[in-house]
């Protein structure tokens, strides 16, 4: 199987919507009432599966120790070590990442001398990694890190997934922590008023009890049903005179502290306290009664750690925390309270009212609404928006309790609550990166389609017209091969601030994927969309950028398609107008055509929709087959391994060879399945010869796109391990061309290979002889010398010169050679006076028979020649 290369890039893969779903979902999560922990270990099982990654771990840094500790993970192996301690420091991964605040790949912990421990708790030894920091307000929370056991290249859309997810996370902290310091600070405060060594004890105006806590009752002897609304026992019945005058005198707007002097038990002698008292007022502001703090001098030094410990709680805490009376009129605000709404220590507040730290709709929303339910349930607790004095609203998160006495009327408020600004900014970017593509800004292809959707039903009804523009950059890839991928996103931005710029604002753009742009033109008839599509293919052909010192030019192919005329659903749109743009492709790109509903290119579309069809079927249905090629030893000449050769099979039986159906699987994104279908069905065949005693070796070809397939390494060695198979029984191949474009996943991917114990070969060599130049740094164990070199090699002088060239060049460096397409005694001769080592083709012998192939769990039908 040999891949063929598209003329244009891909569609985006199927993953990236996967991304976004689940971002989505682990966002929404976030905001949950679920323990934090169970949440991030749910979250990280999707990670897992949406990355394909074996582990992955949330580490949660440890101030005092600087280390880590497994807060939750997952992996394919079982269950992270519960509890494990991971070293946090600088030479550790997830240290570094900590510190840092930054993204840390790393493609091989053996090759990377920077840290010397990995950043993820497992039972296996791993191969590469993905780290990121999960941010919290007041640093760092821990790291989140992804790990694979095969080698793998992570790209800037996972490093962006895995930040997405590290910002979730830290929303869910920050939340949770939010809701325990609310609910830790209300409860403390109740406990600490009924669990108080001061009697606190509230009369009106006449001198009646109102209310009387728990430590008066101690205390004093009295419970609170004998001395409520009847006149204070202590108090005002004392035989002090003097201290009786003074209380009057608070009645009248003063404030006591700390009087001495003696108030009588219910039973037993006077007892040595001091009183400090302060006047209470009514909605109207005038003196209702007064509060009355009662401290026996036996317990001073009690009731003063009490005092203090109070009031550290309260004016430590980073929460907002004030106390009101019934008509919302505030007589305490905290430190942190004062500091949020910019009022200074010494100011008074007695005069504050809620309304006027509430911002806009908050303020009626307060009163009609928080307030009646907080009396109504006793609490209330919700997210509310605060107003500072320098005109900044603060988005905060409240918890707000409706103090009753014991005629159960509510008495005043506590209001507690925590700026949760950090936390809104992180549900922003949540948002940011479901709609917008991460390197351009442009809407994603999701939001891309609601819009589009309601443009096109606001069509439907009213009768306007549109048209929905396909922009694709003509030789993209090139760019990204030759000058290296940032070159290739600076272009991508560059094109990006070009649309913005020449259209209009009314127009909707969206990347789809790669280099592929689209843009919905509303109310544009005709003639309308093609004015705005050549003034924006002339820009694009007047702009240029810089890589490397080196100017590059920017052109497109472009394609138009109208509604309602030619299609009135997204998907329809997009068909057309890629069609139309492939005219321009072929018309020798740079260029833009308006789709023409002509026989020729409808069967064309028609073509590519039903060989995608097929292929996908024969995927679900197994209608694929392999036919085996034998490969003669020229020195032993014995046969030395068999090619396998996919085909499929038609809908009548027939057999199809893959030049019919490879390119449609290339530009659908199906050829990575199809690798994946002949390399499991090879490992397969591998384990049924060599459970019946035979001792074979088999070669598959692999597609180019096989070196950037994440999931395909871990494959094929999952797979060889069940099926207990030597991997030295196996070859993979990749074309030539394939290895020196992408030379250094080719690299990564043939080195993983062979620590796999797997054999590699490069097919179809010597068809560009550049290649040479980097046979030394791929370890590949053969060269297939491509078969142009081999069908006229007796008549042919030059091609016995370069293949006399390339079998002294493969020895040199190590590496065998094998002749394809070998169709004669006097070309077979001639290889083996060269000193070629392997030869294979008709000559060698017709296809391998259903001996080879169908032996193993499932049987595939009886081959023919290809």
């Amino acid at each position: 199987m040999k891949p063929v290369k598209p003329e244009t890039a891909e569609a985006p893969p199927a993953e990236q919507t996967g991304m976004r779903d689940a971002l989505a979902a682990i966002g929404q999560g976030a905001f949950s009432e679920a323990d934090a922990s169970a949440f991030m270990t749910e979250a990280a099982a999707t990670v897992a599966r949406i990355l394909n990654v074996q582990y992955c771990s949330v580490l949660e840094f440890i101030k005092d120790t600087g280390t880590f500790r497994l807060f939750a993970g997952f992996s394919w192996a079982g269950n992270p070590h519960e509890g494990a301690i991971v070293d946090g420091g600088p030479k550790s991964q997830a240290g570094f990442t900590l510190t840092s605040s930054l993204p840390v790949i790393v493609e091989d912990y053996k090759k990377e001398p920077r840290f010397t421990v990995p950043s993820v708790v497992h039972k296996t030894a791993v191969k590469s990694g993905l780290s990121v920091a999960i941010p919290a307000r007041d640093g760092p929370f821990g790291v989140l890190s992804v790990a694979t056991t095969g080698a793998r290249a992570f790209s800037e859309g996972d490093v962006t997934f895995l930040q997405g997810v590290a910002h979730a996370f830290a929303v869910a902290v920050e939340r949770r922590r939010a809701m325990d310091s609310l609910q830790d600070t209300s409860q403390r405060l109740e406990m600490l008023v009924g669990a108080s060594p001061l009697a606190i004890v509230e009369v009106d105006t006449e001198g009646n009890i109102r209310s009387w806590n728990a430590t008066a009752e101690r205390l004093f002897g009295w419970s609170l049903d004998e001395v409520v609304g009847l006149p204070d026992p202590l108090l005002f019945q004392s035989t002090q005179e003097e201290v009786h005058e003074l209380l009057q005198r608070v009645l009248q707007g003063e404030t006591l502290t700390k009087i001495a002097t003696q108030v009588a038990q219910k039973e037993g002698p006077l007892v040595n306290v001091t009183v400090s008292a302060a006047p209470t007022f009514d909605q109207t502001g005038s003196i209702s009664g007064m509060l009355v703090l009662i401290a026996d001098m036996t317990e001073q030094r009690q009731t003063e750690a009490a005092r203090a410990q109070l009031t550290e709680l309260i004016e430590t805490t980073t929460d907002f925390v004030t106390i009101t009376d019934l008509p919302g009129r505030g007589f305490y605000i905290n430190g942190a309270g004062r500091r949020m709404l910019g009022i200074s220590p010494e100011e008074d507040i007695s005069a504050l009212t809620l309304e006027t730290i509430f911002a806009g709709d908050a303020q009626s929303f307060i009163a009609n609404d928080v307030m009646p339910a907080a009396v109504r349930d006793g609490g209330w607790n919700g997210e509310v928006m605060l107003f500072s004095r320098n005109g900044k609203q603060i988005p905060v998160s409240m918890v707000m309790i409706a103090h009753t006495g014991p005629d159960g009327h509510v008495e005043f408020y506590s209001l507690i609550a925590r700026d949760i600004s950090e936390r809104k900014r992180f549900e922003q970017q949540l948002v940011q990166l479901a709609n917008h593509d991460p390197l351009t800004g442009l809407y994603t292809r999701r939001r891309f389609q609601e819009e589009v959707d309601r443009h096109l039903a606001e069509a439907r009804r009213y009768g306007v017209h549109g048209a929905l523009v396909f922009v694709d950059l003509d030789q993209f890839k090139d760019v990204n091969d030759s000058l290296g991928h940032p070159a290739g996103d600076a272009l991508l931005v560059r094109v990006s601030a070009l649309l913005r710029e020449r259209l209009r604002e009314t127009d909707i753009i969206a990347r789809m994927g790669g280099d592929e742009f689209a843009v919905l033109l509303a109310h544009t008839d005709r003639t309308q969309a093609l004015a705005l599509t050549e003034r924006l293919l002339d820009s694009l052909r007047k702009t240029t950028i810089e890589a490397e010192g080196r100017p590059i030019n920017v052109t497109a192919s472009i394609g138009i398609a109208l509604f309602p005329e030619h299609a009135t659903t997204l998907d329809d749109l997009l068909a057309r107008a890629d069609l139309a743009m492939y005219q321009s492709k072929e018309n020798g790109r740079n260029q833009f055509s308006l789709y023409a509903p002509d026989r020729d290119l409808q069967a064309d579309s028609q073509s590519r929709l039903s060989w995608q069809r097929r292929i996908r079927e024969a995927l679900d249905r197994d209608l694929f087959q392999l036919q085996a090629q034998p490969i003669l030893d020229l020195r032993t000449n014995r046969i030395a391994q068999y090619e396998l050769l996919v085909r499929m099979i038609g809908d009548k039986g027939e057999i199809i060879h893959p030049g019919a159906f490879l390119d449609t699987a290339e530009r659908f994104g199906l050829i990575q399945a199809i690798d994946r279908w002949v390399i499991r069905r090879a490992i397969r065949l591998l384990a049924g010869h060599h459970g019946a005693g035979r001792d074979i070796k088999l070669a598959v070809n692999v597609s180019g796109k096989a070196l950037a397939d994440a999931d395909l390494l871990p494959m094929i060695q999952d797979e060889l391990t069940r099926a207990g198979v030597n991997p030295r029984s196996l070859s993979l191949e990749i074309t030539e061309t394939t290895a020196i474009t992408n030379i250094h996943l080719a690299e990564k991917f043939v080195d993983t290979l062979r620590n796999l114990g797997c054999q590699v070969g490069l097919d179809d060599f010597g068809v560009g002889f550049a290649s040479f130049y980097h046979l030394k740094s791929l370890a590949v164990d053969y060269l297939k010398i491509d078969g142009s070199f081999i069908r006229d090699l007796p008549r042919n002088t030059v091609d016995q010169h370069l293949v006399k060239a390339i079998v002294a060049i493969a020895r040199g460096l190590g590496k065998a050679t094998i002749a394809e397409f070998v169709s004669d005694d006097e070309t077979l001769k001639l290889l083996r006076e060269y000193g070629v080592d392997c030869a294979q083709g008709f000559h060698i012998g017709a296809d391998a028979g259903p001996e080879i192939v169908s032996l193993g769990p499932e049987a595939a039908a009886p081959p023919k020649r290809r």
